[in-house]
């Protein structure tokens, strides 16, 4: 194993334990809380890439899938009284069908209708779920759902470890045969289609598998919250994705953790000195959109070529028979 590749896996290695053992190290109730939604937006970022990054899917109703793994978790286990291990695999079925119906409607237009279609479908649930009140229980949301573990250290240490296992399951889907085709519907969709790859296929396999995760990520939130609100279904919680995934890095997985980290620090820090917080947010992801195109992935991995690049001897010059 080369150096550059035990790198990619010491870093990450590194990260979760660090992460794992910092509530043991700060007593700080917030600062586990703190972490804990990181981690979660961190889920959330990392479904949203797999569409932008790697295929080139630019969808405006993604929240969808997080508000529904949020909402069907709290309706089976506060209203139906279901145990946990039901109401999960209930958010995973309803997850795979939805996302099925939605790719199904979705995939055969592109971009700007794309874009529309899915934003208005998320519209659609949002609006949905203000006005179902003995189902979701409309503006006022559905509280009384309970932890999946009830020490908050304890589920912590679970959300971590479904983000490492989220992580190495997309590392593995973008590097195998069908992360490659994704590749080459990003770069050139119509060429791969000629090339006798079923792009519809490749296309709705990745939206289910988003999906999902986006679903889990819905689920883990509503988990530390304990309530289900419309929000959660809203187009600005897309937008929100799509901030920390350009603020990171598209097409490198570890750039949504990235800007889930810069996005999650920055409005706890400055929510509490300026209610405009949202616009400095704003400021912050124009400038990185006009000079840093790549996110911070891509000035991490500048500076890491430039120092290889100071590294290699110089060439010897051609000496003349």
């Amino acid at each position: 194993m080369s150096k550059n590749n035990k790198l990619k896996w010491i870093i990450p290695l590194v990260a979760v334990v660090v992460l794992l053992v910092i509530p043991f190290i700060s007593a700080s109730s917030y600062v586990t809380s703190l972490l804990t939604s990181i981690c979660i937006y961190s889920i959330f970022a990392i479904s949203y890439d797999l569409l932008l990054g790697y295929t080139g899917i630019a969808s405006f109703g993604h929240a969808l899938y997080f508000g529904l793994g949020a909402y069907i978790l709290a309706y089976t286990t506060v209203r139906l009284h279901w145990p946990v291990v039901l109401a999960l695999v209930m958010v995973l079925v309803v997850c795979v069908i939805i996302s099925f119906v939605i790719s199904f409607i979705t995939v055969r237009v592109k971009n700007l209708y794309f874009n529309m279609v899915t934003m208005a479908l998320g519209q659609l649930f949002y609006v949905m779920s203000t006005k179902y009140y003995k189902i979701t229980g409309g503006d006022d949301g559905l509280p009384g759902v309970k932890p999946l573990i009830a020490n908050k250290t304890g589920f912590y240490i679970l959300v971590v470890i479904i983000l490492a296992v989220v992580f190495l399951f997309c590392h593995r889907v973008v590097n195998s045969p069908a992360g490659s085709v994704l590749k080459a519907i990003k770069n050139n969709e119509e060429r791969t289609g000629l090339l006798g790859y079923n792009v519809l296929k490749y296309k709705t396999l990745i939206i289910q598998i988003s999906g999902i995760i986006a679903g889990l990520a819905g689920v883990l939130y509503v988990s530390s919250v304990r309530i289900a609100y419309p929000t959660m279904l809203h187009s600005s919680l897309t937008l929100q994705a799509l901030f920390m995934v350009v603020l990171g890095g598209t097409g490198t997985l570890y750039g949504g953790v990235i800007g889930a980290v810069i996005m999650k620090i920055e409005e706890s820090a400055l929510s509490g000195i300026t209610t405009r917080w949202m616009l400095i947010l704003g400021i912050v992801f124009i400038v990185v959109i006009l000079f840093f195109p790549s996110g911070t992935a891509g000035i991490f991995k500048k500076l890491a070529s430039r120092k290889k690049k100071t590294e290699q001897p110089p060439a010897l010059p051609e000496t003349k028979p």
